[in-house]
């Protein structure tokens, strides 16, 4: 082991070879001072980031732990350290400070309580007060109100009443003296709770500017509220933005400057959940215990104040639209483009502190055959990052985990299911605890793929999840008709063609390309293995002809596109044009028919073009 740390420099010579040495280094740790690295040219250094805390040069603990307890050689060694430095080069995300926001809205019933409040905490917070039951001078008393989550924080909309226009309003005062209950005062409030709705006062109001009936509609968005009746949480449930009357403190311990980091994106362009219908996939939302997705008017919104970037949405997210910017799927497979995985190998993932205290505790052995890989939030693995590395070869992958409750059971039980005929009755993918490696490692581990899989092409993480299960299947991988169920975000979609008319709704809302429509053809296409069970197709079908079955199986057919549909073409009887189809041409006539109104059939056989010649020549003639 020597006296020194050893680290293992990555640098270029002269004629830009990358070269890996490796370097005794005096550390000092929990001092700020780097040390001096003895090599110009460095690029990348390895080890763990809290011993080089102010270095400009990325850290990397996987050429660490891959150095110094396993057994790859030096050119191994200097392939990981390349691909390890393009790793670091290629990760971006946003990362801002971000200043306390002292705005919040109160809401309350009555106004002591309100005004308590407002009292107590007015001279440090900017407060938005609003009643929900009592009736304030210069305070909105909501009707009607619903409070949804953003990506910047809540956002309030209601209605308040607003009896008097003040645009219209000459402030003659004809309409104060003829009030019996005096509840309209001079400042133009007009006190609800005394009001007895006699309308003296609208119609005495020479302008007309009184509607007892009037109401305005609010939107507010701000970056917190407090229910002090617990009105809002009964319409949202827990939220972290919504405080309790007791939690005022906690409020106000959030009001310093933050460091973000936008670590989690959506990809909207993959997303399928269709926010315009409140339609299609949530499962990020639905896994998200920070309350920090949301599903927005249009896509999944993603609040960064309250990400603790877990990874639990990237794990769940059946298309790849959420991402991991640490690590993305697209950098992961390029990654492994240039790492040489011997058949057999263990892969061993975790995070960096888990990886630092595993080398501290094992620094005196060696695993062959092994690959330690650090990966910053383990939480966000995917079957796709699985699934690769079985593919190029590795015979285990071994997620590490102290308490072994990282939330990827589901993903691991679908992979440890699919590969079950090769490797049965091994499970390769495990979440072990660190001080149970050393024994499992112990016992060696064998692939039975004779060729390993070496496509590191990218178009999506749902098209790189079928290239993989059909390299699986060409190698035997079955799933047993009773665990096909257990793959819900796989399956297929089927059609009556009795009520579907071809409109094509359901295409323009499939963005993993599973339906498509063939214009050649007239047909309705459909990839079961591009089909994530999302939903939004069936729910936004006008016909209600699309029904899901949610599975997956491993059978050619599975992977190819196969009409759903095909329909019958609609010809312009004038020029023999194709403008539609029977279908649609039928069910526009049912539709008129029904409405009673006289119909020109012929007129309506005819395309466009030939329709409006034919509008024309009529009206010539007439």
């Amino acid at each position: 082991m020597g006296n020194c740390f050893l680290s293992h420099i990555l640098h270029f010579t002269n004629s830009a070879t990358p070269t890996l040495t490796p370097s005794p280094l005096p550390l000092h740790p929990g001092t700020d001072t780097p040390p001096d690295l003895p090599i110009t040219n460095a690029a990348l250094i390895s080890g763990f980031t809290d011993l080089f805390p102010e270095t400009s040069l990325p850290v990397s603990p996987t050429l660490q732990l891959n150095a110094d307890l396993s057994d790859w050689s030096e050119k191994q060694l200097t392939a990981i350290g390349m691909a390890e430095l393009r790793r670091h080069l290629g990760i971006k995300f946003a990362s801002y400070v971000l200043e306390p926001d002292a705005r919040i809205a109160v809401v309350a019933k009555q106004v002591p309580a309100l005004h308590e409040v407002m009292d107590h905490y007015g001279a440090v917070l900017h407060i938005e007060p609003i009643l929900t039951k009592d009736f304030a001078p210069g305070i909105p008393t909501a009707e009607d109100m619903t409070v949804s989550a953003t990506s910047q924080g809540l956002r309030l909309s209601f209605l308040s009443r607003a009896p008097v226009d003040l645009e219209r309003c000459t402030y003659c005062g004809a309409c104060g003296p003829v009030c019996p209950e005096q509840c309209l005062h001079p400042d133009l409030f007009l006190d609800f709770a005394s009001c007895s709705m006699c309308m003296q006062c609208a119609q005495a109001c020479p302008v007309q500017a009184i509607d007892l009936h009037a109401r305005t509609r609010h939107t507010l968005q701000v970056p917190a509220l407090l229910d002090i009746d617990g009105l809002c949480q009964e319409q949202t449930g827990r939220h972290r933005r919504i405080f309790a009357r007791d939690e005022m403190e906690a409020f106000l311990a959030l009001l310093h400057p933050c460091q973000i980091e936008e670590t989690i994106a959506c990809d909207t362009a993959a997303c399928q959940y269709i926010g315009a219908f409140a339609a299609g996939c949530d499962r990020c939302f639905q896994v998200c215990g920070h309350g920090a997705i949301h599903r927005g008017d249009e896509t999944i919104e993603i609040d960064p104040v309250l990400c603790e970037e877990c990874g639990n949405c990237v794990a769940a997210c059946p298309t790849g639209a959420m991402q991991f910017l640490r690590f993305t799927d697209r950098a992961f497979v390029e990654y492994l483009r240039d790492i040489d995985l011997s058949p057999g190998t263990t892969v061993v993932i975790g995070d960096e502190s888990t990886l630092h205290r595993l080398w501290w505790q094992y620094r005196d052995k060696r695993y062959p055959n092994v690959f330690f890989l650090e990966f910053p939030e383990p939480g966000a693995l995917h079957s796709l990052h699985f699934l690769l590395l079985l593919a190029m070869g590795a015979a285990r992958v071994l997620v590490l985990d102290e308490n072994k409750k990282n939330p990827l059971a589901i993903q691991i039980s679908q992979v440890n299911t699919l590969l079950q005929t090769l490797f049965a009755p091994q499970k390769p993918v495990r979440i072990i605890a660190p001080d149970d490696l050393d024994d499992l490692l112990a016992t060696p581990a064998t692939t039975p793929l004779a060729s390993p899989y070496r496509d590191f092409s990218f178009a999506g993480r749902r098209d790189k999840l079928v290239s993989l299960l059909i390299s699986f299947m060409e190698k035997g991988a079955r799933i047993a008709p009773d665990q096909a169920a257990q793959f819900d975000d796989f399956g297929a979609i089927a059609c009556d063609t009795e009520k579907c008319s071809l409109c094509l709704a359901c295409v323009g809302q499939c963005h993993t390309g599973a339906l498509r429509a063939d214009s050649e053809q007239f047909c309705l296409m459909f990839t079961p293995a591009l089909c994530v069970q999302c939903g939004a197709c069936a729910d936004l079908c006008p016909e209600q002809a699309l029904t899901l079955r949610p599975g997956l199986r491993l059978e050619p057919d599975f992977f190819q596109a196969t009409p759903l549909i095909q329909a019958k073409p609609m010809r312009c009887t004038d020029c023999g044009k194709v403008f539609g189809t029977r279908q649609s041409f039928d069910r526009v006539m049912d539709l008129l028919a029904q409405s009673g109104r006289e119909v020109d059939q012929e007129l309506f056989s005819c395309c466009e073009e030939c329709r409006v010649i034919r509008l024309y020549q009529g009206a010539d003639h007439d």
